[in-house]
């Protein structure tokens, strides 16, 4: 008997063990590429992150792609990479990106900077915004490509991911609340009504008296 309650309570911790797993397992979250702030007023020039989440991954290489309406938004400057993303393997420049209405950033950690590789939620560039659009609470997005967006990770595998566009809106105009009616205060005068007596009686009566 005292054998087979060993062997249950053993069961029973082996089997909270495997819920625990499986439980931290599916928390593990999908690796992102974001920008941030994600939705946001822009104001008429404004700096906005690129950013990865790569949960437990060490990366050391990234590509990254993106479109935007040159209509309504442009790059206010060079975009910068954050370190130690500090190898340039191409980036689309100022000028060329506001022609085209898009931008390609490839970057990698130099091997001198490898044991700087960053996991969690990172910056990988800081990109200068400029709002062309003059209409009132226009809006606007930038959209990954994600066809040609690649996460290599420091063992030089590839790391599969996730991506959101981010929404903004340009030239806010918060709404007007209408105005509040006053009570206009008005006195109101009120004239008495006169007493009207009836006097034909008293006439009568004094007119008795007087010709008695």
């Amino acid at each position: 008997m005292k054998y087979s309650i060993q062997i249950l309570i053993a069961l029973i911790l082996a089997i909270g063990g495997l819920s625990w797993f499986i439980i931290k397992t599916s928390a593990v979250t999908t690796p992102t590429v974001f920008f941030e702030p994600e939705t946001s007023a822009l104001i008429n020039t404004q700096t906005i992150s690129l950013k990865i989440n790569s949960g437990a991954n060490q990366i050391g290489f990234i590509r990254v792609s993106f479109a935007f309406d040159k209509n309504k938004i442009n790059l206010g400057g060079e975009i910068i990479p954050t370190d130690p993303f500090t190898t340039e393997i191409e980036k689309t420049g100022m000028i060329d990106a506001n022609n085209l209405g898009a931008a390609r950033l490839v970057l990698a950690v130099p091997p001198a900077k490898a044991g700087e590789a960053p996991s969690g939620e990172f910056e990988i560039a800081r990109i200068p915004i400029h709002v062309l659009s003059t209409t009132p609470n226009d809006a606007t997005v930038f959209i990954f490509n994600k066809e040609d967006i690649q996460i290599i990770d420091m063992e030089n595998n590839p790391v599969p991911f996730d991506i959101v566009n981010p929404a903004y809106t340009l030239n806010l105009v918060e709404a007007t609340q209408a105005p509040t009616n006053t009570p206009i205060e008005t006195s109101i005068t009120t004239t008495p009504t006169p007493l009207v007596r009836d006097t034909n009686r008293y006439r009568h009566r004094f007119s008795s008296f007087f010709h008695r």
